[in-house]
């Protein structure tokens, strides 16, 4: 087990990265947390890991169970009062720790819950997906939809710590993995060097799950976003290079009614972001193209036939990152060079979005 510190200012915590469940009630122990454990799980994840869950459970004399139906319709206000409702009946109080154990659909709203049952309780992010492992669990987003918009209403909310065992990922679907490996992609933009170099020369083996892959790729990520969160809690300056292809991603999404992943859909972000880095002469013809052959072989498999761009373009305005009505992207020069903040032009826009798409089209 590898550990991660989120040196925050107002609430350091740690990240465990290789952890294993069955040391989970030890770890609450050793951390001084309640122990009267709300635990929100995925219930397909439930399903599929009921015996260790339960053995999780038997560690403690007040655990209540609330499975949740993790899809992205579901991720609303209804979920968190349906939360609300069952904690108090069960008569938990300030002293709770709420247990989120799923993806990042689970720990979004498990998170928000905990993050304003009375005025905030304790919380433990155990993801179990790859999405969840090098992305959401880790930072204090937390968040529901609304309005047709995505994370619309939410908080920064910290958990305690995140525990990550990645036993959890081998019974992911290939569609998953693939979902995940979009937030790697942006981590690797993000930071070039090393990691990016990794990801080039170890494509077939991230592919192919082995499991020094996946581990060196999530304990990379989550190391990235972990230093971006200390630096920059509340997303006001640096921590935006986190949202590279994320504005474009997100309005896929919601033309897509969701039926599309998250990490498929920060994928197609990624090649928009770098068309319209080109499209803006921030970066050259070739890295443009390096960009889009790094993104590649993780692509293979989406497929995005009969989207509607002006949709898409108009669903970009509800983006939390706009200013005074006007789209701001997180854009780059070259892998490790990113760009805050950076104006586009309609004409521009429409132009680096178009030709992303028709990567997709009919999965070519």
């Amino acid at each position: 087990m590898k550990k991660i510190e989120v040196p925050l200012p107002s609430k350091p915590y740690n990240i465990y990265a290789g952890a294993n469940l069955e040391k989970l009630p030890s770890m609450i122990k050793k951390e001084k947390l309640f122990k009267n454990v709300f635990c929100a799980v995925d219930e397909k994840v439930f399903r599929l890991h009921k015996e260790r869950i339960l053995n999780v459970s038997a560690q403690f004399e007040n655990f209540l169970f609330f499975r949740l139906k993790a899809e992205e319709n579901k991720k609303n206000l209804s979920s968190a009062e349906n939360i609300y409702s069952k904690m108090l009946k069960g008569n938990f109080g300030r002293d709770t720790l709420v247990l989120a154990i799923g993806g990042g659909i689970t720990g979004d709203v498990a998170g928000f819950a905990a993050a304003t049952y009375m005025r905030g309780v304790q919380l433990v992010h155990v993801p179990t997906t790859l999405l969840a492992a090098v992305d959401s669990a880790i930072g204090g987003k937390t968040g529901v939809n609304f309005g047709g918009a995505k994370n619309i209403v939410g908080a920064f909310y910290q958990p305690e710590f995140v525990f990550i065992d990645e036993d959890f990922l081998s019974t992911l679907p290939d569609a998953e993995i693939s979902a995940g490996l979009g937030e790697v992609l942006k981590y690797a933009l993000i930071t070039g060097g090393g990691f990016y170099n990794f990801i080039k020369k170890n494509k077939t083996a991230i592919l192919a799950r082995e499991p020094r892959a996946i581990k060196k790729i999530i304990f990379e990520s989550a190391s990235v976003k972990a230093g971006a969160v200390a630096k920059d809690e509340k997303e006001s300056g640096l921590r935006k290079i986190l949202n590279l292809g994320h504005t474009f991603a997100h309005a896929v999404e919601a033309e897509r009614n969701y039926k599309i992943k998250h990490g498929e859909a920060v994928i197609i972000g990624l090649a928009a972001a770098a068309y319209l880095s080109k499209e803006l002469n921030l970066t050259s013809e070739r890295i443009k193209e390096e960009t889009l052959n790094f993104i590649r072989p993780f692509s293979q498999k989406i497929k995005i036939d009969g989207f509607d761009l002006n949709k898409i373009f108009r669903t970009m305005f509800y983006d939390k990152k706009n200013r005074d009505g006007e789209l701001r992207f997180v854009l780059f020069s070259e892998p490790g060079n990113v760009l805050i903040d950076v104006p586009a032009s309609a004409k521009a826009i429409r132009r680096a979005l178009s030709s992303a798409l028709k990567l997709f089209y009919g999965g070519k």
